[in-house]
């Protein structure tokens, strides 16, 4: 697969949708496109699958996207927002019945204890093509674990590479090279 030059429009988006309305609405945005380009982008790099976790997966369009094109993929889902997980949930239900999807993404559910969801994870790769400044992003920083980030938006003004994390270019082959560079630091 390869990667795709032409950019998206970015449509901004509050960063947390904590009413029902809001969730319903951002629900009926059409991100279909950029929800498909992310997973090839992620698809490129040939990650294990099997534990994913999404933090921020909002109504789980991109759990559902990666598990429809990755047969072994599994996705656990979490969101601070109560809201977004209900109709990620339903989401779910309505995809399931096509992709059975029910065993392969979980939600944990809505948390404050970020330390319990960074507990079996330890670093952060978030190869987006836009972002401001990605909330994923800065809850993993408090809890000293490296971010693998895009350099897009606000990322390089939280990531000095080599030091907290890692900048990779906006594209596949980039993104897994900066991998490469991450495993080879590891201590």
């Amino acid at each position: 697969m390869a990667m795709h030059e032409q950019r998206l429009q970015r449509v901004l988006e509050t960063e947390a949708m904590d009413t029902h309305d809001e969730a319903v609405g951002y629900n009926t945005m059409d991100h279909s496109e950029v929800n498909r380009r992310f997973v090839d982008d992620l698809l490129v790099l040939r990650p294990d699958l099997s534990k994913a976790i999404d933090l921020g997966t909002g109504t789980a369009l991109i759990p559902i996207e990666l598990c429809s094109r990755e047969p072994g993929a599994c996705v656990v889902g979490v969101d601070m927002a109560r809201h977004m997980l209900n109709v990620g949930r339903q989401n779910i239900g309505k995809a399931d019945a096509r992709l059975g999807l029910a065993e392969r993404v979980q939600f944990k559910g809505q948390t404050s204890d970020l330390r319990a969801v960074w507990l079996g994870h330890h670093m952060l790769v978030l190869p987006s093509r836009a972002e401001g400044t990605p909330l994923a992003m800065v809850e993993a920083m408090i809890l000293a674990r490296p971010c693998l980030v895009t350099d897009v938006g606000g990322c390089a003004d939280w990531v000095q590479d080599g030091v907290n994390g890692f900048l990779a270019p906006p594209s596949g082959v980039g993104i897994a090279a900066t991998l490469d560079r991450a495993w080879s630091a590891r201590g």
